[in-house]
């Protein structure tokens, strides 16, 4: 009935706990139905059983609509056999109380890391871009803006978890990869735009189509395989993406992170940028000495 439910695909079968909670963990599987040993034996003679739900609550899309449909399942189920009564119990991982903010203030806090920087480093760049300054010097300069951004994100998530009572069931360590890494993936597209943007207050204005529907696309709230085309595509050149639900799992669910998109994700804009730049310095010898 489960796999008949428009609802629900089965997607394996598992023999142990152990394995059923390391793939709950990583992610692959968002609800698991741990059935009795004996449970057909206790069906047939009429004494009932009971079925037990483990759900993934990181994510609150998944876990409402999955709980509610199980218990519908497993009513209609019971209804069938009559005298034979199906107990349905849950387990919710993650997010015990599913409350909405550890479902979404590491997220928010993520679009305010990103929405600082476009404000800052984006007016910076194209300011540095228009000096006469060496691009060698660039990345030293660019440093400072990745190190503050960093601490003060680390210190968001800090108070979100001793303010908002937000869990952290995974390391300080991924967390700070997971805002770095986002942090330079940010600060990579923004130098496009600052590198592209033919005024200053452009800088500010043009990046705002990219960094605000981030929240909405991500699929940090609304799921990302259930967008049309557009969105799916929109969606794998947000930052958002990468970080929102990975922060989120780190913190609920202690998921280990992985930052190599993020990283080339920035390093693409930004390689990009500078090879810009240096062309423009270039023309710009070239059209001093012709003079």
């Amino acid at each position: 009935m489960f796999d008949d439910s428009e609802r629900f695909d089965v997607i394996e079968e598992f023999s142990t706990e152990e394995d059923l909670r390391d793939s709950i963990n990583s992610g692959r599987v968002k609800i698991a139905i741990e059935i009795p040993k004996h449970f057909s034996r206790d069906i047939r003679q009429g004494i009932g059983s009971e079925v037990l739900i483990v759900v993934n609550s990181a994510n609150n899309m998944f876990s409402n609509p999955a709980i509610s449909s199980s218990q519908e399942i497993t009513r209609t189920f019971s209804a069938m056999l009559g005298k034979s009564q199906i107990q349905l119990g849950t387990r919710i991982l993650g997010n015990p109380a599913n409350g909405y903010s550890s479902f979404m203030l590491s997220g928010l806090i993520l679009n305010g890391a990103q929405i600082g920087l476009m404000i800052s480093f984006a007016a910076f760049f194209f300011d540095e871009s228009r000096s006469n300054g060496r691009i060698r010097d660039l990345p030293w300069k660019i440093l400072p803006y990745w190190i503050f951004s960093l601490t003060g994100f680390m210190i968001a998530i800090w108070i979100s978890t001793k303010l908002f009572a937000i869990p952290m069931h995974g390391s300080w360590i991924d967390i700070a990869k997971i805002g770095g890494g986002f942090l330079y993936f940010v600060m990579g597209v923004l130098s496009l735009f600052s590198i592209l943007s033919p005024q200053r207050e452009m800088c500010l204005q043009a990046p705002m189509i990219y960094i605000m529907p981030g929240l909405l696309f991500s699929g940090l709230s609304f799921p990302r395989f259930d967008m049309n085309s557009f969105g799916a595509i929109f969606s794998t050149i947000l930052p958002m993406t990468y970080a929102g639900e990975s922060i989120r799992d780190a913190m609920l669910m202690g998921s280990s992170p992985e930052i190599s998109s993020m990283i080339l994700g920035g390093s693409i804009p930004l390689a990009i940028s500078i090879l810009v730049l240096w062309r423009r310095v270039q023309c710009s010898r070239e059209n001093f000495e012709t003079v």
